[in-house]
C-alpha cells in the first residue's frame, strides 16, 4: 500500500509474476501474430474495465463474510505459484485459477494485457490507492510532436496525447510512454 501510494501501480509492471507473463504474450503476439493484434473499441473496454472492482468487491465481501480467502481457488497467481509443485495439485486445487490463467495467456497473445485490464483485483486495489500517489507521468507538451507513439505503446491504453499529467488508476508505471 504505502508503494503504490508513492509511485502508483508500479507494482503491477515490474514486479507482477502475470504483468510479466502478460507482457511476454504481448511480445509472442507481435512476434507471430503482428496483423492480429486487437484493441477493443472504447463502448467496450471502458465498461470491461470496471469488472476488476466488481471482482475485488466481491472477493472482499466473501471473504470477510466466510472468514477464509474466497478467491484463493479462481486466483491464477496462485495457480501460477504452485505450478512448480505438479500439474496434478494445480488442477485439483486450482483448476478455475489455472483456466483463468491460462486463458489470459492465450487471449494476451491478441489483446494486451487482458487480465491486468479487466479482471485483477489486486490491480483494481492498487488502481484505488495510486490515485492518491505522490508521483505521476507528466507529459511535456511544448516538446511534444502529437506523434502518438505514447499511446501507441501504453500497455493499458490510456489516452496520454490528450493529458496534461497521466495521473489515472490504470497507468501501470511501466514508463514505456516516456521512452516512446
Amino acid at each position: 500500500i504505502a508503494l503504490a501510494l508513492i509511485v502508483g501501480r508500479y507494482f503491477c509492471a515490474w514486479i507482477c509474476p502475470l504483468g510479466t507473463l502478460q507482457e511476454l504474450a504481448r511480445k509472442i503476439g507481435q512476434q507471430f501474430f503482428r496483423k492480429v493484434q486487437i484493441t477493443l473499441p472504447a463502448m467496450i473496454d471502458q465498461p470491461l474495465r470496471w469488472r476488476k472492482y466488481v471482482v475485488l468487491a466481491w472477493a472482499l465481501y466473501f471473504t470477510w463474510k466466510t472468514g477464509t480467502l474466497i478467491i484463493r481457488p479462481y486466483d491464477p497467481w496462485a495457480a501460477y505459484a504452485h505450478g512448480f509443485a505438479g500439474w496434478d495439485e494445480v488442477w485439483k486445487e486450482f483448476s478455475v485459477g489455472a483456466s483463468i490463467l491460462i486463458s489470459s495467456l492465450v487471449i494476451g497473445v491478441f489483446v494486451d494485457r487482458v487480465f491486468c485490464k479487466y479482471l485483477c483485483p489486486l490491480g483494481a486495489f492498487l488502481g484505488i490507492t495510486a490515485k492518491l500517489g505522490l508521483f505521476s507521468i507528466k507529459r511535456n507538451c511544448d516538446g511534444c510532436l502529437s506523434c502518438n507513439k505514447c499511446e501507441k505503446t501504453c500497455p493499458v491504453g490510456i489516452k496520454i496525447e490528450s493529458l496534461p499529467v497521466v495521473h489515472s488508476a490504470e497507468c501501470i508505471g511501466c514508463l514505456t510512454c516516456t521512452t516512446a
